[in-house]
């Protein structure tokens, strides 16, 4: 289930599965979904001519590409996550 290194290292098998299990159900690919609204994931981090912000803006991104990465192995999940929350709405 582990991608990389980074993830063999921090994210044991046990809880590399709970987060599958949570973000797994209805409710939890919603909060996935907000997560990488968020999160900014498919956002520019950057502002011209400010580099705090452009900082927080992609710690805020790079945690919710963490978390997707954790929960899928690939930040693509967005497409299937939103594909399902639309579904689910109607």
């Amino acid at each position: 289930m582990a991608t990389n290194d980074y993830f063999d290292r921090n994210f044991p098998e046990p809880l590399l599965k709970d987060f599958a299990a949570t973000f797994g159900t209805p409710a939890g690919r919603r909060t996935l979904y907000a997560i990488t609204v968020l999160g900014r994931v498919y956002s520019v981090a950057h502002v011209p001519g400010d580099p705090a912000t452009s900082a927080f803006n992609e710690g805020r991104r790079n945690l919710a590409l963490l978390i997707l990465k954790a929960v899928e192995g690939d930040p693509d999940v967005l497409g299937s996550a939103s594909a399902k929350q639309k579904k689910e709405r109607n």
